[in-house]
């Protein structure tokens, strides 16, 4: 035991701290939920990619995915990998040298071949000659292909390839008896070819550069299966499928005859390289088949070496732009990778590894963890980050869920929001100033937001001071917490990582949590939460004036303060209001003790491993988790705590993750913070309310009301939240159908994950605009009805619906006036756009106008025709949608019998056969299609008597009415009456009246056939010839 830690322990004993054990509280029987549990994420072995091998070799290494049928080339100066899937006949329809490879015949017939560099990432494509057929091989910008020449027989060509390439070269065949050419074997610089000459099989080299061909010697009772490996001064011969000896013949001397030179015993699949005056081959005895073989040398003048390593034989021997061999091999599983057979200073050859795959477990670091999703990054060759899933019931699994490599922004060092993105905050360099040419270096803070499956975004601060030494603390929901210095002083910073505006600073140490961030006083023992999104301060507590300005950690119900002796610790429980005190078993500091959900996480790095105390029964607990490795002690690298009620998770010795819940209750579900929008506009976005939440949700519901008739018009749901609840509402119905414009409220309820504490619930409101236009809605936006009016010339002017019960000033037309005759009938969309459209007769013809949303009518708007012989009614209105489908609909009464018609709407401007649905009307003075009366979702029809009195008829489901029920007497003073909509913003229909005075007065819907008190509006109204 450590002095410091004897100490410690002496020193709690004399407070008379109890607790300290090394054994957890006794507690009742464990559930599903609240047991505790770990989960084991086993190490990851440092192995070769699965699709390692050698298909080329040059600044990177090319290897062919047979499982996928696609390149993958690796840099071997950077790590950089790339994939190439061009090449859509595989392997045997494609070459490769050095970072190049180029696919035969890919991209169609005209195609020839498509030449990638791995490099740069460009495909260059030559397309094909007449006639001609591709060949393996490439060089100098130029392809190898053949077709007939230009005395008909067949010839070799070389074709450039991509901008700059060299012109196209022809090269004969002597004696070519028209078969097909083969590549032998190719390079940089030239390519062995077997042709036919009509005496048998030749042989010989083209020069990529010059178009020179120069026979080769063939190999004596040459096989089938030839295979040649060239050097710049050596074409080496040998039959693939089992040889005693090779045939070398001279690259440079074209005199040479070529000589027999004896290899070890032959095999199957043998493969050979040449390097300075050695043949190297990884051939053996039959009997190794399958297996590595020893990697042997021979001289040319027969001598022999073991190389001493064993060589892959399904990669084999691959010769680079440097000239050299380079073979898949080792020693053995420890020592393997791709090595390079080179001279040494006696000329004997060597092989030294150019990259490794060693097997042993990968090497993990930078943990994170919050609402059960892990992070922990993975150092093999560079590195990368593999993230889990930690489910939250039995059994308890960590499932891969993202992956990013090195040069992904996902693969920085960023701190978890808890919602799924990661961030952080740093210095970097701006642009020059105004006027100024000279580059401002570190000289903004910008802020990196990234999360698995999108595009990371990078946003420079909003902020008037220059800033430096940027410390980023930690992350919640849409907020990141940093440290900096700004003009000499070392600060507090919270920014929005949505916005780039930095929303909160502060002097004293700090926590954040959700949208609150804890500040501790310099004075004295108090802390306090402000809300960063007012700047209120919205909580206080008082620690004790025996800790000052300490080190803050917030997290759910819990603030703990490591105060000023860096080993005694006040927890507080927002909750109950309690102080626990806790003493620390060794000296720290603050980013050395994590809070969790009712415990403290530390590493005892005097050897004593991974601890937690926990004071949720309110007497601290100590527990040794696990060890940790000497290389990883500190949090967020070797361990870490899921603060969003979750557990610790810590790489052991062995380089396995272990998540370890320690059970027992969690704090209540809450929200962190919010984002849902007081309105939307439709036609341009869905609705997409946000709730940050403290700890996973199982589920969630949110539905939807219509305000005014607190009708459900959806609902939401969803299962697993960690963090974030963020459904999309498009403004439909759980028909599919566009609600109406107007006022809308929500409720959502929120389920923990884990069963612990009650649900979460939130209610609101939200304006909808842009959706289902609502009948006598001109504006489209609103939800509220507006009046049109005609004046004596026949010019229409609009009064918006304010929804309260007013009505906006006079929004003139513009357009051709009407003749003074017409008569106007606004109703609901007829054409689709989410705009009340008005139906207008003029003459004797019904048109259908369509002004669009919040323009007002007039002759020059577009119209469809709805048909003529409409000039026989005296009464033309809309009570709205009476049948109950969701059209707006029409009524008219003929002039000469004062019979009344129902013309049924339908999904555009033409209406259905007329329905009769009463007799001789003529005793009413007025007929007003008032809407929606009674709240039954179909409009109602009003009618007013020569005796002044008022009746109701309510309309059905067939299009016609119910028998009359009055309403009221003594509107016969009235000259006008509208149904004009809802005015007041209730969602109940009203009614205007214009008395002949010209004063306008408006009676308020209730939603029980009746109206309120009628309330003046406004008076002048008799300049108008009529309202509608």
């Amino acid at each position: 035991m450590s002095v410091r830690r004897a100490v410690a322990l002496a020193l709690s004993a004399a407070l008379g701290i109890t607790g300290l054990t090394a054994t957890a509280p006794s507690a009742p029987a464990a559930t599903a939920s609240d047991a505790p549990y770990t989960v084991t994420i086993p190490p990851l072995p440092t192995v070769a990619p699965p699709e390692q091998g050698l298909f080329a070799l040059g600044t990177g290494i090319q290897t062919w995915r047979n499982d996928t049928g696609t390149l993958r080339w690796k840099s071997l100066q950077d790590g950089r990998v790339a994939e190439f899937q061009s090449c859509t006949w595989g392997k045997d329809h494609s070459a490769a040298f050095g970072d190049k490879v180029a696919c035969l015949g890919t991209g169609g017939d005209n195609v020839l071949a498509a030449l990638h560099d791995f490099t740069t990432g460009v495909t260059e494509l030559r397309y094909r000659p007449e006639g001609q057929t591709p060949l393996p091989a490439f060089g100098q910008g130029r392809g190898l292909s053949y077709g007939p020449g230009a005395d008909g027989s067949t010839s070799l060509f070389l074709l450039g390839i991509g901008t700059g390439a060299p012109a196209d070269l022809e090269v004969d065949l002597p004696g070519q008896s028209g078969e097909r050419p083969e590549v032998i074997a190719f390079d940089g610089a030239g390519a062995l070819v077997r042709y036919s000459n009509g005496n048998g099989t030749a042989l010989g080299l083209v020069d990529f550069a010059t178009g020179a061909f120069v026979d080769v010697p063939l190999m004596p009772s040459a096989p089938a299966s030839l295979k040649a490996s060239l050097s710049a001064d050596w074409i080496v011969q040998y039959g693939e499928s089992g040889t005693t000896g090779a045939f070398v013949v001279s690259r440079k001397d074209a005199a040479d005859q070529g000589r027999t030179v004896k290899l070890a015993t032959g095999a199957a699949g043998v493969s050979l390289g040449v390097v300075g005056d050695w043949i190297v081959g990884n051939y053996a005895d039959a009997d190794s088949y399958g297996r590595p073989r020893p990697l042997k040398a021979t001289s040319l003048t027969g001598v022999q070496l073991d190389l001493g390593v064993l060589a892959s034989v399904e990669t084999g021997i691959v010769t680079g732009p440097d000239g050299s061999p380079y073979v898949v091999g080792g020693t053995d599983s420890a020592h393997w990778g791709v090595r390079r057979v080179s001279l040494d200073a006696t000329l004997a050859p060597v092989t030294a590894q150019v990259l490794a795959t060693p097997p042993k477990p990968v090497k993990r670091s930078y943990l994170h963890l919050a609402n059960g999703r892990l992070a922990v990054q993975n150092n093999d060759t560079g590195f990368s980050r593999q993230g889990y899933d930690l489910s939250f019931t039995e059994p308890r699994t960590a499932a891969p869920a993202w992956t990013c490599k090195s040069s992904e922004r996902l693969c920085l060092d960023l701190k978890p929001t808890g919602d799924g993105r990661w961030t952080t905050a740093r210095v970097a360099d701006g642009p020059p100033a105004p006027g100024g040419t000279e580059t401002c270096y570190s000289c903004i803070v910008e802020v990196v937001v990234a999360a698995p499956g999108t595009t990371s975004r990078v946003l420079t601060l909003t902020y008037p001071n220059r800033l430096s030494g940027v410390e980023t603390v930690s992350a919640s929901g849409r907020y990141v917490h940093f440290l900096a210095d700004e003009k000499g002083f070392r600060r507090s910073y919270v920014a929005d990582i949505e916005t780039g505006k930095v929303v909160k600073t502060g002097n004293g140490r700090a926590s954040l949590w959700g949208n609150r961030i804890w500040t501790a006083s310099w004075d004295d023992g108090t802390v306090s939460a402000v809300d960063v999104r007012t700047g209120a301060t919205v909580e206080t507590i008082d620690l004790g004036s025996g800790c000052v300005n300490p080190e803050l950690r917030a997290t759910g119900k819990w603030i703990s303060a490591l105060c000023g002796d860096w080993e005694s610790v006040v927890v507080y429980d927002r909750e109950t209001k309690a102080k626990i005190p806790v003493h620390l078993p060794i000296t720290m500091t603050g980013e050395e003790l994590h809070l969790g959900d009712g415990f403290l996480a530390f590493n005892d790095y005097d050897g004593g491993g991974l601890k937690t105390i926990d004071f949720r029964s309110g007497q601290p607990v100590l527990r040794t988790i696990g060890a940790v490795p000497d290389t990883h002690p500190y949090g967020d690298d070797g361990w870490t705590v899921d603060r969003f009620g979750g557990p610790l998770a810590y790489i052991d010795t062995k380089q396995a993750v272990r998540v370890v819940g320690l059970g027992g209750a969690t704090s209540p579900l809450a929200a962190l913070d919010s984002d849902a929008p007081a309105a939307v506009g439709l036609k341009s976005a869905s609705w997409k309310p946000r709730w940050w939440l403290s700890k996973p949700a199982g589920s969630w519901s949110l539905t939807l009301r219509h305000k005014a008739t607190g009708k459900v018009v959806r609902t939401l749901t969803g299962g697993e939240a960690r963090g974030l609840v963020a459904p999309s509402w498009d403004g439909k119905d759980g028909a599919g159908r566009y609600v109406a414009n107007g006022a809308y409220t929500w409720a959502l309820t929120v389920k923990p994950a884990d069963g612990q504490g009650a649900d979460v619930a939130l209610s609101g409101a939200v304006s909808v605009s842009g959706g289902a236009a609502v009948w006598r809605d001109l504006a489209g936006d609103d939800g509220f009805g507006d009046l049109l009016v005609m004046d004596t010339a026949g010019l229409v002017s609009m009064y918006r619906g304010t929804g309260t019960g007013a009505v906006s000033a006079r929004i003139a037309g513009t357009g051709t006036t009407f003749p003074t005759t017409s008569v106007f009938v606004p109703t609901g969309d007829l054409d689709g756009d989410r705009c009340a459209d008005v139906y207008v007769r003029v003459g004797d013809q019904l048109r259908a106008y369509r002004p669009g949303c919040g323009k007002v009518v007039s002759a020059s708007s577009p119209y469809t025709p709805v048909g003529s012989g409409w000039g026989q009614y005296d009464v033309i209105t809309s009570p709205g949608d009476a049948n109950g489908d969701g059209y707006a609909d029409l009524v008219v009464r003929q002039t000469t019998t004062g019979d009344v018609y129902f013309y049924g709407g339908t999904a555009d401007h033409r209406v259905k056969a007329r329905v009769k649905i009463g007799a001789n009307w003529k005793l009413y003075k007025k007929l007003v299609g008032a809407g929606d009366l009674n709240g039954d979702g179909r409009g109602d029809l009003l009618g007013v008597d020569a005796a002044g009195v008022l009746w109701r008829y309510y309309g059905t489901a067939t299009g016609g009415v119910t028998a009359r029920v009055q309403v009221g007497g003594g509107w016969g003073a009235y000259s006008s009456l509208v149904g004009v909509g809802d005015l007041s913003g209730d969602g109940r229909a009203d009614l205007i009246a214009r008395d002949t005075a010209g004063k306008l007065w408006r009676y308020s819907g209730t939603g029980t056939g009746l109206y309120g008190a009628r309330v003046a509006v406004g008076s002048g109204w008799s300049v108008f010839k009529g309202l509608y």
